[in-house]
């Protein structure tokens, strides 16, 4: 697992839910995700596994090295029916979480 050398912990779960810093194997479902996302995510162009391989080798893999990185990425498991307030939990937790620790 990857993992951000400026938190201390690395999952954050509530329940059957999870975030854990971004999963190289889940490139692909983000790439398709954003993809049908255009518009909203004010995307230009469709991204490519080519792309998205890039992406990840030369963005993403380097802020796993970085002590302050300018950005952490997270993968969300096991999302099927998410409740608004689980959610909201979660994401609460993790923000306190990353003020507290940088």
């Amino acid at each position: 697992m990857n993992s951000y050398k400026v938190l201390g912990h690395q999952l954050f779960s509530k329940g059957e839910y999870s975030i854990v810093p971004i999963r190289f194997e889940d490139r692909m479902d983000i790439m398709k995700w954003r993809n049908e996302q255009m518009y909203h995510l004010r995307q230009a162009e469709k991204l490519t596994e080519q792309s998205q391989d890039s992406y990840f080798k030369n963005v993403v893999s380097k802020l796993f090295e970085q002590e302050k990185p300018n950005q952490l990425l997270f993968s969300f498991l096991k999302m099927a029916f998410v409740l608004v307030m689980e959610v909201w939990y979660i994401l609460t937790g993790l923000i306190r979480t990353l003020k507290f620790r940088l």
